[in-house]
């Protein structure tokens, strides 16, 4: 009896390690998914937040470095007002509203929270968008990303 015990709890802890590793594999190339978004002669590969998860998570954590090699497309299933904040951020982003494929507002360069304070916050009210991108702040202006502008977007 003991040994059969001792069989079944070895075969759970293994079930368990393998349900865990491959979980994190799945979290791993989730968070790798690009998609690509074109404009003026550009092409810039960003990361993908097409998820509950993933939105909420979005580039908080990251070094400022890692950010700044990328941003990240938040999808949404469908176009509502929607509502971001900084927290967790290491540099100030500028935060595209998007919705069918063109920018209808830009927030430029909002803040990371320092010492403690507050993390900035923005919305796309009163207008529903079914896309929010973010980037490191400087590049909507170095790109000439503004109100109206166009965007190519393919999604993975």
């Amino acid at each position: 009896m003991a040994i059969s015990m001792n069989k079944a709890l070895i075969s759970g802890a293994i079930v368990t390690i393998v349900l865990l590793a491959g979980g994190a594999i799945l979290l791993h190339q989730e968070a790798e998914e690009r998609a690509t978004v074109s404009t003026n002669d550009v092409t810039l590969s960003v990361r993908v937040a097409d998820n509950p998860w993933e939105r909420t998570r979005g580039l908080s954590g990251l070094t400022a470095e890692q950010v700044k090699a990328q941003g990240m497309l938040f999808v949404f299933p469908e176009a509502e007002v929607q509502h971001f904040w900084m927290k967790g951020m290491e540099l100030p982003l500028d935060v595209l509203w998007i919705r069918d494929g063109k920018i209808i507002s830009l927030d430029e360069n909002v803040p990371a929270p320092e010492g403690g304070e507050e993390p900035a916050s923005m919305t796309s009210e009163p207008i529903p968008v079914d896309m929010v991108l973010e980037l490191p702040a400087g590049y909507a202006k170095h790109f000439d990303l503004h109100p109206g502008s166009p965007l190519k977007i393919e999604l993975p």
